[in-house]
Order: C-alpha cells, then structure tokens, then sequence
C-alpha cells in the first residue's frame, strides 16, 4: 500500500535534512587524527551537547512508533519502566561515571578486565555487542515501516536504503560527528512528535476530554494487572526486572557521552539533560499512541486494525498531517531512527576495536592503523544492521515494543550483576566472579531450553521477562558466597575501581 500527499516541499525539507547530516559528518571527520578521538571525542563535547545526544540515542524509533503502535494496541504498561531511568542516572553519577572518568577508561570491558581479567572484559563485551547488533536491527526495521507506506517500495528496499546513509556518516564523522548529528536529529524529532497531538485532537468529537475519558472506559490507561505472578506479564514483571535493566548508565554508548565534556560537572549535566528530556518524551509518545486509538475508534477507517501496530503512527502522519508540516514529521521520524543506529554503530565499532581487535590480534599498530580499522568495523556493523532488520522483517511474531524487551533481557544476564560486585565489593575477585558467571549462563540456558521445548516446564518456570533480575541476584549472591572461600585479594590495584578506593575528583584545571 502506497500512501499519496505529500508536496514537493516536503521532499525539498527531507532532502535538506539529509544533507544537513551527511555534511555534519564529513566535517567532523576531519578532526579525527586516531582511534582514540574517533570514539570518545575526549574534551571536545559542550555537556548540554552530550546529554541532548543522549537522549536522541536513547529514544529511537522504537520510541517513535513502536512505544505508540504499543500503546494503541495494549495499555499503558512500559510508562512506570520509563521513570526507573532516573534511578540509572543516579548509579551513573554517583558510581560509575567518576569510576570511569578518574581511570581514563575508555570502555566498560576496560573496567571489567583491570577489575576481575581479561574473561569478564570479553564475556561483557561480547554480550553487549550481540544485543546492540540486535537493536540496530529492530531500529531498521521500525523506521522502515512508514517509509514502505510513503513510498510504496519493498520494506527490503527501505531497508538497505536507510541503512547505508547512517552508516555513510556514521563511519566518516567519528563518535563527535555522531554527537553534534544527534543534537540536529533530537531537535527533529521532538519537533516532529509534537505536530502530531493537535491534529490527532482536532480530530476527535469532544476534544481532551473525550480522549480521556474514552480511554480510561476502554482500559487504555491501564499499567496491567497488580497480581503478583511469575508466569504472566504483570505491572511487576515489568517494575522489578528494569530496576536491573537499566544498563544504558554503563552501556557504551552513555560511556562515550560522559567522557567526552571536559569536566565532571558537565558530564553530570549531560547525564541528567539525557535522563530529564527522555523521559517525558517516551511518556508523550505513549500518550499519543492512546490517542490514535481514541481517534480512530470516532473516525473508523477501513484496513486500521489489520496494520501492524507500529504503522499506525505512520499511516496516520501520511493521511492527516497537512502538508508542509509533514516534511518536519518525517524528519523527526527519521531522526529517531537514525540517531539512535548510528550511536550503537559507533559503540559497537569502539568495543570491537578495542576490546578484541587491538587487544588480542592486532597489537602495536599505528593510530592510523586502528583509526582505519574502526571506520571499517563501522561499515561492518552497518551491514549487520541490514541483514538483521531482514531477518526481523521475514520472522517477526510479536509486536517490537515486547521483542526489544524480551532480547535486552535475555543478551543483558548477569552483566549488570558483575558491575555491581566490581564497584561494591573489595572482596570479590576473579576466580569465585568466573565460577558465578560460569553457573549463571548454564542456568539461563537451561532456561531458555525447557521453555521452548517443554510445555509442562513453561507452565512453571517464570516469564523470561524475570530473567534479567534473577541473573543478577543469581551471580551477585553466588559470587559474594564463593569469595569466603578464596583470597580476599589477587593483587591486582583496585585503585579507582571501587567505590571504597575512589580517589578524590581533581580541580577543573586539571580535567581540562
């Protein structure tokens, strides 16, 4: 289905946009002299630049159109998760960013090996790198559902459409181009979500009023049920494993973001611009997904609850914005998407090169050398992108919203419990850490068997949803108990890498 309406402005817009981009990038790439620079921008980044880069990278597309295609076919159940980000600001104020930015570290799986050895670096990076993979193919494949209606052109076509811009900029510009092309896409989609309510309630009898009132009758407003159970999605089993899903405050893409100001404070700044811009977006962005479920229930529209949930948005931007304002929606469309693809791009280049390719086979080559190699583990990513979003596009079952969760949960066991026992514990250290890690990956694996191979196990084990939090407390609690056991230190310095042997901040003339 094609969808027709849109002016030659609109395109003149979206083009421009395009090339806006595209320039940012190439002029950014000039500064970049080696690896280093390419991936952390060290000092180079005005905070409230990083933290409004923050918040374009952690809302996507998903936010975009999978968070209200959700809402418009479910309730209101990821809105208290939203607000736990905050609770990940604290963690990453308090602990991890002067933990990081005291010990020049410029990944976590740097953290992980000075810590506990070079095993948890690569299990962490390896894990982070397979769910950042399987993120930029959720994203691809989100961002190209309206783009099918707008043009008409196969989603496979789309597909590998978009991912070669973002790629294009996203190798040539470096971690700075991608922060300051961030900025220019969040201003874009905020500006492009915010067209859309008024429109949505000049369409509905009744305005505000009615669109509450409507929803609060049909249930949409609800956050799910509040009976406490393992087995099914309840308010709970969304609330108590995203306290343990908040890895973004350790992930390397907010890594990159808090490194790159030259001062704590700023990175302080950037962390909280990140936190209390995002929020309220997600929020808005649920709301309006209720809203369209309100609107076309008063304007019944042949074909709209066949669509896939995530076209909803879309097919409603391409029918009922007006022209001329539908170029800026689009740009904000896209912008979610992009920004967000090409930050975990540029991350997922900086672990690769970092942690595996400058660290165990290609050692003591220029900074030319591993400059060139980050561009072209860049355009790799970018390749694993296209092929990911394919592979989505031909076996999805379920809506996005569900199946980004459900794959954060499962790639993320246990990661957020090594953080914790390396800054937390003096005790704890290598040996009883890689037996807990070992135990705990049997454990999930043994999990994820029985439930999709035995229908008797499934009615009794919990909802995989809970796998994240009782990893974490699984290998926190194991490890903390098998260190009794074992020497209460391996020699290594913990020097900056615990919160017990933090050293104090230096002045600002120093961090500059």
């Amino acid at each position: 289905m094609r969808i027709t309406g849109i002016s030659i402005f609109d395109y003149v817009i979206i083009i421009a946009y395009v090339l806006v981009i595209l320039t940012t990038g190439w002029i950014f790439s000039r500064r970049n002299k080696n690896s280093d620079q390419y991936f952390t921008a060290r000092s180079r980044v005005p905070g409230w630049v990083a933290g409004f880069s923050l918040m374009a990278t952690l809302i996507s597309s998903m936010s975009f159109l999978a968070t209200p295609g959700f809402a418009f076919k479910e309730n209101w159940r990821y809105i208290p998760t939203n607000f736990l980000f905050m609770a990940a600001a604290v963690m990453g104020i308090h602990i991890f960013m002067p933990i990081f930015r005291r010990s020049k570290i410029t990944s976590s799986y740097e953290y992980l090996e000075r810590r506990f050895g070079s095993w948890a670096r690569v299990y962490a990076a390896i894990g982070y790198v397979m769910m950042q993979s399987v993120r930029l193919g959720l994203i691809a494949y989100t961002v190209s559902l309206p783009l099918q209606l707008l043009t008409g052109l196969p989603i496979p076509a789309i597909i590998i459409l978009v991912g070669l811009v973002v790629s294009t900029y996203t190798i040539i510009g470096g971690l700075e181009g991608v922060i300051w092309t961030d900025m220019i896409q969040g201003i874009g989609l905020i500006l492009g979500g915010l067209i859309c309510l008024p429109v949505v309630l000049h369409g509905i009898p009744g305005g505000f009023s009615q669109l509450i009132h409507t929803a609060y009758q049909d249930g949409k407003m609800s956050m799910g049920s509040f009976k406490f159970s393992l087995t099914q999605i309840t308010f709970w089993v969304m609330i108590f494993p995203a306290v343990f899903n908040q890895l973004w405050c350790v992930e390397q893409t907010t890594i990159q973001r808090y490194v790159a100001p030259k001062t704590e404070k700023a990175a302080r700044g950037a962390i909280w611009t990140g936190v209390l811009t995002t929020i309220p977006v997600w929020v808005y962005f649920t709301f309006l997904g209720t809203a369209l479920y309100v609107f076309y229930k008063f304007n019944a529209t042949p074909g709209i609850n066949e669509m896939v949930p995530e076209q909803v948005l879309p097919f409603f931007i391409l029918t009922k914005v007006p022209a001329g304002l539908l170029g800026i929606v689009i740009i904000g469309l896209l912008a979610a998407a992009q920004s967000s693809m090409a930050g975990s791009m540029n991350a997922s280049a900086s672990i690769v090169v970092n942690d595996f390719y400058r660290r165990f086979f290609i050692k003591g080559k220029s900074d030319r050398h591993y400059l060139k190699a980050s561009k072209w583990f860049s355009a790799l990513f970018g390749c694993v992108m296209i092929g990911l979003a394919l592979l989505i596009h031909y076996m999805r079952t379920m809506t996005l919203q569900d199946l980004g969760n459900l794959l954060n949960s499962i790639l993320s066991s246990g990661i957020f419990g090594l953080f914790a026992l390396g800054v937390l514990t003096k005790r704890v250290t290598s040996k009883p850490t890689f037996i807990a890690t070992l135990c705990t990956v049997v454990l999930v694996v043994i999990w994820l068997v029985l439930d999709a191979n035995s229908p008797a196990a499934k009615a009794w084990l919990p909802h995989k949803f809970w796998m994240t939090i009782l990893a974490n407390i699984f290998l926190f609690s194991t490890a903390s108990l098998l260190s009794l056991f074992f020497r209460k230190s391996d020699g290594k310095s913990l020097a900056n890498l615990t919160l017990k042997t933090l050293e104090p901040e230096l002045g600002e003339e120093h961090q500059a």
